[in-house]
């Protein structure tokens, strides 16, 4: 064994450093993949190219919202918010086919745009607004937690949930 070293001393932090390594590098790709899934499948279920581009477009401004905001308590995110992200995000495409698909359907009934949006919105926008309240303000709650991924992944998703509300 030359200069002493041993792989029982130096093999975890090596193997911790290739997962580190490999999430990172896979992160890109599942997530670009994640991104064009959702894209053709809203494509499919509305037939219509425009409506991904509305949700994306929608789902962008809550990300930079939420990124800004959270880089004003925070000081860098870590690999354990993104899961935190993700749950923004899949939140935020369940909202947009909602409201897009009854948007749509009121549409297709004869309504004209101003009344599809204002009828929309009383049918789904409050339950969406409370319930993404609750959750919102439950990942807050997190934030008093001793732990300090779980307050981290707690700012991260409860102002990302409530920037998602309000866009």
């Amino acid at each position: 064994i030359q200069h002493g070293i041993t792989t029982g001393l130096a093999g975890p932090l090596v193997k911790a450093r290739d997962h580190y390594t490999t999430l990172l590098s896979g992160l890109w790709k599942i997530s670009l993949l994640t991104i064009v899934g959702f894209f053709f499948t809203l494509i499919l279920f509305f037939s219509n190219v425009r409506i991904p581009f509305i949700c994306f477009s929608t789902l962008m401004s809550v990300f930079l919202w939420t990124l800004g905001i959270y880089s004003l308590c925070a000081k860098d995110i870590t690999v354990t918010s993104i899961p935190g992200l993700i749950f923004v995000f899949i939140l935020g495409i369940g909202n947009c086919i909602l409201f897009m698909s009854e948007f749509l359907g009121k549409q297709s009934q004869g309504f004209n745009t101003d009344i599809a949006i204002k009828e929309t919105l009383q049918r789904f926008g409050s339950g969406v607004i409370l319930g993404g309240g609750v959750i919102g303000l439950s990942f807050v709650v997190v934030i008093f937690s001793e732990i300090k991924v779980f307050q981290d992944l707690g700012v991260l998703v409860g102002i990302g949930i409530i920037a998602n509300i309000m866009a």
